[in-house]
């Protein structure tokens, strides 16, 4: 995505960022025909991460699945979630620290497309409604890193 295509995205996303819970939480249904937790539960099946484990969520939003994964996940998990939206951060911060889950989530501003990550530095990768909004080949190589 060019800079301006992300800067846009960007803008989108920051200004979307307080009602967007809602939003998703009332629309998602109706386009998928399942709920969002169900999503939320059947992406957290298939990451089974191990106890321990370290997942990046790229495009962390509002944090609803990096917290689905810390609950529903083995013990010990760490998500470091990122986007590049500080408004969808900041709605981010007070969704984890209100969930008491602060230990366990780390946030942080970053491009999905230049994840700031040496090579192999986690256990497995999450996003969810987000890779139509990147330079999905930029994206998906940084991922497989």
């Amino acid at each position: 995505m060019n800079t301006a295509g992300t800067e846009a995205t960007r803008t989108l996303f920051d200004d979307w960022a307080s009602t967007y819970d809602a939003t998703v939480r009332e629309t998602f249904g109706h386009m998928s025909g399942i709920s969002f937790d169900d999503f939320l539960g059947r992406i957290c099946e298939a990451l089974a991460p191990a106890p321990g484990a370290r997942v990046l969520e790229v495009a962390v939003g509002t944090a609803a699945l990096a917290s689905a994964v810390v609950r529903r996940g083995a013990a010990g998990v760490h998500v470091v979630g990122v986007d590049a939206s500080p408004r969808m951060l900041e709605v981010a911060r007070v969704n984890v620290e209100a969930a008491g889950l602060g230990e366990a989530i780390a946030l942080q501003e970053a491009d999905a497309t230049a994840l700031p990550f040496p090579d192999a530095s986690f256990d497995g990768v999450i996003t969810s409604n987000a890779l139509h909004h990147m330079d999905v080949p930029k994206a998906i190589a940084g991922i497989a890193r």
